[in-house]
């Protein structure tokens, strides 16, 4: 039975096994305990406990015993046999000699304590050892002592001095990260199934020869450290997945494992890398951030890659290989740099709408002003457009309204016998025949006419690239249809505005449809801009968005494109005042 506070625990002495007591501000072990013969965890976490008493022996059942986070400076001479022993974040100065007499005992932590010398016990089941975060300047791991030992965690110590003494069959992963390491040990067939190795911050300059009889690592960190080169061993090291080498002195690219997923190369000296090294069809996370490269030529031979990290390179040379990898490839850099910023956010919308490599690279050329837009082809123009970049869509559509269009397009619709409508008109296609029927214009398809309308993205992706096309877009259309005033009386307008204001979605959908029929009185023009702004439906936000674009003065378009927010929560007064302020800005009575 497990519990987790006193007074449950009274009531079922004799079922407890588990007895969960952390963070309680406990300055002595409860009495209670000893009343529990099956008492087999006892959690004791961050509390207050200085000394333990000499009867702990008497808790024959314990196997596992939590006391980390509390003022130990020793333990009692008698012992639990356990097979656990959390007692980090103590005050220990030394290893407690008890521990030794364990014979079960396969996990000792004294992590965070004040520990200045490794043990030099013997363990016969010691599994793993715990001792990070205290001041040992010097290890002599011998075998004689921990035959059995599979972890060794001695990060953030002051080590300057590792030797390994024996065979240590069993051991898989070591921990020796910030550290002061300026040499590791000469011969490492001592570990010869030694797996996961972690050295970074360190002082080390050169690995030794030794270290590739390790032949199962797979997890090798050596982050900034001083090495400058990797031993032509690696190459070999064909179960090594996750390499850190970033924050080292790197100017060549070192020799590396194929079998590698994930790589860190950031915070070196790299200039490029081999176009080769992308073929490695395991990786899969790579990290490029802050070196001096100028091209990574066959970056998008990286077919497998999930990850690219490039915070602090150069945009402009790397533009190319960027641009050409698959749209499964996540790019991480900084958002700061408006270089970077316009690159990716180029890159994603590319690799969203799967456009070929040869097309991206003359898009991005337009966009950056190196290739010009006049030498793009309708099709092109339009597949940028459809990229959804607002700048850069700017830029094409008014590259296609002026250069493109041709000259003496008359204002109004005398002349004009039919009209094609390139993209998604705001307007539907029975409304929009039937309003261009009363004019005598018919709605064709753009190969069967001259006019063509630019409405708004998406735009067709096989647009006959005709020439002596006439250009106009949706205003100029509304221009040549008219767009005077609908005939509503004042009674009618006020009926509208009631239901336009109403709190139920179904009233304000027949507003929006009487006025998309009827048109909309300029005096509604603010109603209909403010609802639009509170509205939360998708839908109906764009079917009031639609109508404001088709009636709202050209002049004023950039209210439309601001941010402002609105609530329906206001008052009527302060409902009127901004509707008076709207219409004084649009000029209308």
């Amino acid at each position: 039975m497990r519990c987790y506070n006193l007074t449950t625990a009274r009531q079922h002495l004799a079922q407890v096994s588990s007895l969960i007591l952390d963070g309680q501000q406990l300055e002595q072990l409860p009495s209670e305990i000893w009343q529990m013969p099956r008492l087999e965890t006892l959690d004791l976490r961050r509390n207050a406990l200085k000394v333990l008493p000499d009867t702990m022996g008497a808790l024959q059942s314990l196997k596992y015993l939590f006391l980390g986070n509390n003022q130990l400076q020793a333990l009692p001479q008698s012992m639990p046999n356990v097979v656990q022993i959390d007692l980090s974040g103590n005050h220990f100065s030394h290893f407690p000699a008890v521990l030794a007499q364990l014979d079960q005992l396969q996990m000792v932590n004294l992590g965070s304590n004040r520990l200045r010398e490794f043990p030099h016990l013997s363990f016969s089941a010691l599994k793993e050892l715990h001792l990070s975060g205290n001041k040992i300047a010097a290890c002599l791991l011998s075998a004689a002592f921990l035959p059995k030992l599979e972890k060794l965690y001695l990060s953030h110590n002051r080590l300057r001095k590792l030797d390994i003494q024996g065979l240590f069959s069993s051991l898989d992963t070591l921990h020796l990260a910030h550290n002061q390491l300026a040499a590791l040990p000469d011969d490492w067939s001592a570990t010869p199934f030694l797996r996961h190795l972690y050295l970074s911050n360190n002082q080390l300059a050169q690995l030794p020869s030794t270290l590739g009889s390790c032949t199962w690592l797979k997890t090798l960190q050596l982050a900034r450290n001083k090495l400058s080169s990797t031993p032509n061993y690696f190459t070999d090291l064909q179960r090594l997945e996750e390499l850190d080498l970033s924050g080292n002195a790197f100017s060549r690219f070192p020799s590396l494992p194929v079998a590698l997923r994930k790589l860190n190369l950031a915070d070196n000296q790299l200039t490029h890398i081999p176009a080769a090294f992308f073929q490695t069809a395991s990786l899969r996370y790579l990290e490029l951030s802050h070196n001096p490269l100028r091209q990574a030529k066959g970056l998008a031979q990286a077919n497998q890659l999930k990850q690219l990290t490039i915070k602090g390179l150069h945009a402009v040379e790397l533009a190319p290989e960027l641009l050409a990898l698959p749209a499964s490839v996540g790019i991480k850099s900084s958002s700061k740099d408006p270089q970077w910023t316009r690159l990716l956010n180029f890159v994603h919308a590319c690799q969203r709408k799967q456009l070929p490599i040869p097309i991206r690279s003359l898009l991005w050329e337009a966009q950056e002003g190196k290739t010009p837009l006049s030498s793009l082809s309708l099709p092109l123009v339009l597949q940028g457009m459809n990229l959804g970049i607002p700048t850069f869509q700017h830029q094409l559509r008014q590259h296609l309204l002026t250069e493109r269009s041709q000259p003496g397009l008359p204002e109004s619709g005398e002349g004009i016998r039919a009209l094609a409508i390139i993209g998604r008109s705001s307007q539907t296609l029975q409304e929009l025949k039937l309003r261009l029927a009363q004019k005598g214009i018919a709605l064709l398809k753009p190969d069967q006419c001259s006019h063509w309308v630019l409405a708004k993205a998406p735009y067709p992706e096989n647009s006959p690239n005709l020439q002596g096309i006439q250009w106009l877009d949706e205003r100029h259309l509304e221009q040549l249809l008219g767009t005077d005033s609908p005939g509503l009386d004042a009674g009618e307008q006020q009926n509208l505005l009631q239901l336009l204001l109403h709190e139920e979605r179904e009233y304000v959908q027949l507003a929006v449809q009487l006025l998309t029929h009827q048109g909309v009185p300029p005096a509604l023009l603010p109603y209909l801009y403010l609802v639009w702004r509170w509205t939360k439906e998708d839908k109906l936000r764009r079917e009031l968005r639609a109508l404001l674009e088709r009636y709202w003065p050209s002049a004023q378009q950039g209210i439309l494109r601001s941010r402002e927010k609105v609530s329906r929560d206001v008052s009527r007064e302060v409902l009127e005042q901004r509707v008076a302020e709207l219409l004084d800005t649009l000029r209308i009575d």
